[in-house]
């Protein structure tokens, strides 16, 4: 069948119409939160910003819309990992005073509370102080708040004290150890690219469909709705951190390459800071997320976290006569960092010893995810050697005594089941627990 289109109708008017309707339908539809900037100047940082001054170290309750990671870091083994290795640097270098322990970036209060537990586990709380750090008043205060550190003495076994890691006049003192974990990801930074040894930085701009609520407060997922657009433009550094490490930076990535480059002077910053921080005997350990992820960066909630390059940072250390030591994991890279050779060769092997001959933070948290499938499957024989093994490595946190608890009840021991959720209550300072 031969079919022609009527005599008055104008196929490319049709296209035009349509096009200015689909036009003026996306211009409607969204509203430009911020037009192209530097990477490190977007609104995306005002956002996570906001997020962890309103939010409080409710952000890591298992009860968030979107609670943000922390078992890796925050769990019990892992504070005991870092106490042994303070406890292997008092034997080595045994103080008359009381040495202070820096948690830079405490968050949660999780960590902080599970190594003044480890101290004592250790016999070495006499020895230590804990300053327990945070650029959030507001965290800072919902850990004094909700009493998490309830069972040890402030000013006596630690201090809360505010601190910007960018501003190392905040904070006065010196320390034998400073402990990171997920803060250096944290940290404003800018991205490039290295095409035919022109480097060149993203520019990003930013919007939001019209209906979407843009107060952090009232949309827990702001960060993962906005849409972006990408440009890109010659580089000069600006700022005068830029300009501090650029020379280094751009000598390291001197090989052209199309791969994004992440420019992290805050880190290198932050970094310094710290070791002018520490007493001739200390040392810095910090934990991050290892590189290689395909994302630019991991929107959780609207926190935000892009990759640390724990080498380049070990390459700078170095390069200013200190010395560093990096072990990678398959999700985490961690940096080992001293003043002194003699320190950083003493701490080693309590620091392999505890994190890859011995690493029972993995155990934890493979084993606490195999007991909830098992519960949430209703297959409970042989669970109870698990449970007890959980309260072993996991004996201040709140979950374990919860899973243990639907455990119970599932067993038909109620009277049992209710104890243990006793225990579990008394430990719900972040309103983790699921059961009602």
């Amino acid at each position: 069948m031969n079919m022609e289109k009527p005599e008055d109708c104008d196929l490319s008017d049709l296209q035009k119409n349509l096009e200015e309707d689909l036009k003026r339908f996306s211009q409607n539809s969204y509203n430009s939160l911020q037009d192209f900037v530097p990477f490190n100047e977007s609104i995306i940082w005002d956002f996570s910003y906001k997020y962890y001054q309103s939010k409080g170290i409710l952000a890591w309750s298992n009860n968030a819309p979107k609670i943000i990671p922390h078992k890796a870091g925050t769990n019990y083994q892992n504070a005991l990992a870092f106490a042994k290795i303070i406890q292997a640097n008092i034997e080595n270098y045994p103080s008359e005073d009381k040495v202070n322990i820096l948690e830079a970036g405490s968050g949660s209060g999780r960590f902080s509370r599970h190594l003044l537990f480890a101290f004592r586990e250790l016999n070495i709380a006499s020895q230590v102080k804990l300053i327990i750090s945070d650029y959030s008043n507001v965290n800072l205060e919902s850990i004094r708040r909700t009493k998490v550190l309830e069972s040890f003495s402030e000013g006596e076994d630690y201090e809360l004290v505010y601190f910007d890691l960018l501003k190392p006049r905040s904070l006065l003192g010196s320390f034998r150890a400073v402990f990171m974990h997920y803060v250096l990801d944290a940290l404003p930074l800018t991205i490039l690219k290295n095409t035919d040894s022109k480097f060149q930085e993203l520019l990003i701009s930013s919007k939001i469909r019209a209906e979407q609520e843009t107060d952090v407060l009232e949309n827990d997922f702001l960060q993962s709705r906005i849409i972006h657009e990408d440009r890109w433009q010659d580089y000069e550094p600006d700022l005068l951190l830029e300009q501090k490490y650029w020379d280094f930076f751009s000598d390291y990535h001197k090989e052209p390459s199309n791969k994004e480059l992440y420019y992290s002077y805050n880190s290198f910053a932050a970094i310094e800071n710290l070791i002018e921080l520490l007493d001739d005997n200390g040392f810095i350990l910090s934990t991050d997320v290892i590189p290689g992820g395909e994302k630019r960066y991991i929107v959780v909630g609207n926190s935000l976290a892009l990759e640390v390059d724990n080498h380049i940072i070990k390459s700078l250390v170095e390069a200013n006569g200190y010395k560093a030591l990096v072990q990678d994991e398959s999700s985490v890279s961690r940096l080992l960092i001293s003043k002194k050779l003699s320190v950083l060769k003493k701490l080693t092997k309590t620091f392999e010893q505890v994190f890859i001959e011995n690493n029972l933070i993995h155990e934890y948290i493979e084993l606490e995810k195999a007991i909830e499938e098992a519960l949430e499957q209703r297959q409970i024989d042989d669970l109870e050697v698990k449970l007890n093994r959980l309260l072993c490595l996991a004996p201040q946190y709140a979950f374990s005594y919860e899973l243990y608890h639907n455990y119970l009840k599932l067993k038909n021991k109620p009277e049992l089941a209710k104890e243990y959720l006793t225990k579990a209550r008394a430990m719900d300072y972040w309103q983790d627990l699921r059961t009602p």
